[in-house]
């Protein structure tokens, strides 16, 4: 198991899910399998990590692990004997078969020092179809105090089949003014303006606004974006042909997944304020686009970004593509006027 842990703000951030699902595994009503959906960056995989932690500990406090208790020590020294994790290898785009097979030996044995054993496997999406398939199999014989948690993104539609064997659990984006803090407190050279626009190119998912802050992202993406807010279509199709690195075209993609989420949840009620008064207001974007020209806008984003993932796809000219349909919806004129 190789745990990346995020601090205790994620349990503040999903706190309700992760008591309910504590208390289902105290009573002995968990199921064997565990569906986690989540936007990207909102802490799910370290959701899942505090869960099992929890339900490993000796001597848990308020659904929390007490993290001083033999388990609690092995657990967040990734040397837990009854936990393991799968996720697709650096090397590949992919969790295989063999991956899913040798999880199964694993989990057929004995737990070595709890009662029971957990998995993770993070990325659902990620399987191959033959990994699915011998997934399918273990979820239909599920061996003794055994617990599976599959983690996946809420655009990803998982075999129904497999669906079906799991409960379904789908975690919320924290609230802007919780995200934003939170991004503050990690991010305290970050410029304000920066905060709040990486959270909305994230989707509201403050570790991946974090990820973008931290790794200068920004750079590269500044002038792209100064051209999406000003409607220069020549400036945005120049920029992401020349400044937009090698490999970082799934990026962009995400990026603009994220805007326009952030867009659909600014225009309605009982969102944030200043949410709009800090970004969206001053996006050159017709406000007489309706709510369902946007989501067909998603749903072109989303198709695009499979495509993108392709071997051999022309990603830059997906997205080349994507910007000129962007500017056709954004810029037109209402009809009537």
């Amino acid at each position: 198991m190789s745990v990346k842990y995020i601090d205790d703000a994620v349990s503040n951030w999903h706190k309700k899910p992760l008591q309910n699902l504590s208390k289902l595994f105290r009573q002995k009503r968990l199921g064997h399998a565990t569906l986690i959906q989540a936007p990207e960056g909102v802490g799910a995989l370290s959701f899942v990590y505090q869960l099992i932690e929890a339900a490993l500990c000796q001597n848990p406090k308020d659904f929390l692990a007490c993290k001083k208790c033999k388990d609690c020590l092995l657990f967040e020294s990734n040397n837990h004997p009854d936990v393991y994790q799968l996720a697709i290898p650096e090397s590949k785009s992919t969790i295989g078969v063999d991956q899913i097979r040798e999880l199964t030996r694993s989990l057929a044995n004995t737990a070595q020092i709890n009662l029971s054993k957990f998995a993770i496997i993070d990325h659902l999406g990620g399987l191959t179809l033959a990994a699915a398939n011998a997934l399918l199999k273990t979820l239909e014989e599920p061996t003794t105090d055994t617990y599976l948690f599959l983690l996946s993104d809420l655009q990803f539609s998982a075999l129904p089949t497999i669906q079906s064997r799991c409960q379904r659990w789908v975690l919320d984006t924290p609230r802007h003014e919780v995200a934003e803090r939170w991004l503050q407190q990690q991010c305290i050279m970050s410029h304000p303006q920066d905060l709040i626009k990486a959270l909305a190119l994230a989707g509201g998912g403050p570790i991946k606004a974090k990820d973008y802050l931290e790794n200068n992202i920004f750079e590269w993406l500044t002038p792209l974006l100064l051209g999406l807010e000003k409607g220069e279509k020549e400036s945005c199709v120049l920029s992401l042909s020349t400044l937009v690195p090698k490999g970082a075209e799934v990026e962009v993609g995400n990026c603009l997944i994220g805007w326009i989420d952030f867009i659909l949840k600014a225009r309605h009620k009982g969102q944030q304020s200043h949410e709009k008064a800090e970004f969206y207001a001053n996006l050159s974007i017709n406000d007489a686009i309706s709510d369902i020209q946007w989501f067909n806008l998603l749903e072109k984003v989303l198709n695009i970004k499979q495509l993108m993932q392709r071997t051999g796809a022309n990603k830059v000219m997906l997205l080349e593509q994507l910007l000129i349909t962007w500017f056709e919806m954004t810029t037109s004129r209402p009809v009537g006027c």
